[in-house]
């Protein structure tokens, strides 16, 4: 019986950004794949560089999804950039990935403003009943900064008594948990960016399984 076997890389602007990986693994076996293995690698310079070294070690994965912030270049661009950073490396025959961008509009922590239930959870305050003012779906790929956004909804949701004592670490180490807890099935799916990832995963799986997309 034939096992749908997938490993793949994750890399990724910083290491905040790692735990993206157990996103990616979900989305993957809901695509179809059995079984699979992935890994965080923080990027060491520009995304050429970092694809040449990995060119250069032979490592070996089936996907090497590369993460950027669309910032103020916007996902295009980034898109573009990743394009031609991979068509710059010369893989070894048989070691090739599929570059896969995983670019958030404008930032990761926009896909993080969209539960309210985890941000007050995370913050140890699950029935605060306090207004987060978060905003609509429709408005989260407008926000020009999604991480002050964020920040001061992880202030307003944390207990009332601690507010003042919070370090910029401790927003931080929230913020890394929102992204490990992120639900793939809520709504998130609204957003343009991370339907385009969905797009991207499931044509890694029609490539797979040796299917022809219209």
């Amino acid at each position: 019986m034939r096992t749908d076997y997938c490993q793949f890389a994750l890399l990724c602007e910083g290491t905040s950004d790692a735990p993206l990986v157990t996103a990616l693994e979900t989305l993957l076996v809901e695509a179809g794949f059995d079984e699979v293995y992935g890994e965080a690698h923080t990027k060491r310079g520009s995304v050429e560089d970092a694809l040449a070294e990995m060119a250069e070690n032979r490592d070996s994965f089936h996907i090497v999804f590369v993460h950027r912030d669309a910032d103020r270049a916007g996902r295009e661009a980034r898109t573009s950039e990743i394009a031609r950073a991979a068509a710059n490396i010369a893989w070894a025959e048989g070691d090739e990935p599929r570059i896969v961008p995983v670019i958030p509009v404008t930032m990761t922590e926009a896909w993080l403003l969209l539960n309210e239930a985890e941000i007050r959870a995370v913050c140890g305050n699950p029935r605060g009943s306090e207004a987060l003012d978060l905003p609509k779906p429709h408005e989260i790929e407008g926000i020009a900064d999604p991480k002050a956004v964020l920040f001061d909804v992880l202030r307003q949701a944390a207990p009332q008594g601690g507010r003042r004592r919070l370090t910029v670490q401790a927003l931080s180490a929230w913020r890394s948990h929102l992204v490990e807890r992120l639900d793939v099935h809520g709504r998130v799916r609204s957003l343009g960016a991370w339907q385009a990832l969905e797009d991207e995963i499931a044509a890694v799986w029609d490539e797979h399984r040796g299917v022809r997309r219209p």
